[in-house]
């Protein structure tokens, strides 16, 4: 079983090796191959800023699964991620952390966003007329949007 989210950031490797080797297990362990333009050879560095960065594989948001692989090797650098899989989470990665946030509680902690957060929690709470997901996706978007920038 799958478990879908999104991912932002970029992370850069201290060895050329821990990078080639954490890009080969991502390719085989979902089955894809990354673009040329989202690999910085050169640098060791791996952005996942571009949500079609796999040019072969039908991966569409399955990347949680790799962030296991990555955290295996030193790195620096920051992965935000989100995921509605059952779910409103926010996630912060580093090299040596690892933070998850109830995305809805986070929103609602902040003024900028909050009415977003409680029109979402409104319209489920009245569900014979809950609005279509066509009204409710950009209050969803508003939160990811605001929590990616704050962490990234």
């Amino acid at each position: 079983m799958s478990f879908y989210s999104t991912w932002e950031g970029s992370v850069k490797f201290a060895k050329e090796s821990d990078f080639r080797d954490c890009v080969e297990k991502i390719e085989m362990f979902l089955d894809a191959t990354f673009k040329d333009e989202d690999l910085f050879f050169e640098r060791k560095e791996l952005s996942f800023s571009n949500p079609d960065m796999f040019a072969v594989g039908d991966i569409g948001r399955n990347l949680h699964r790799v962030i296991d692989v990555i955290q295996q090797y030193p790195f620096s650098g920051k992965l935000a991620g989100f995921s509605t899989d059952g779910c409103f989470e926010g996630y912060i990665v580093t090299s040596d952390s690892e933070e998850s946030f109830d995305l809805m509680k986070w929103a609602l902690e902040r003024p900028e966003i909050a009415d977003c957060a409680a029109k979402i929690k409104d319209n489920f709470a009245k569900e014979d007329t809950a609005e279509d997901w066509d009204t409710i996706s950009p209050l969803y978007e508003c939160i990811v949007e605001a929590f990616l920038d704050t962490h990234l």
